[in-house]
């Protein structure tokens, strides 16, 4: 980054970039962008009880038996 930064000309600039990005690609761990708490139950008065991608109810498909 600091030899990108310090080069005048552009396009050798830009390839200092990518071969930084390239770093971050190949060495950089996965990063999670939320965290997932879902709390659920069970019944027999109730069916087709699921849970969306944020862990909340999806309440208008719950069936009462």
């Amino acid at each position: 980054m600091n030899q990108a930064n310090a080069e005048a000309d552009t396009a050798k600039a830009v390839g200092l970039f990518q071969q930084a990005e390239e770093v971050l690609r190949d060495d950089m761990g996965a990063i999670p962008l939320w965290y997932q708490n879902g709390s659920a139950g069970y019944s027999e008065r109730v069916s087709n009880v699921t849970l969306n991608p944020f862990s909340v109810p999806v309440y208008d498909r719950i069936k009462v038996n």
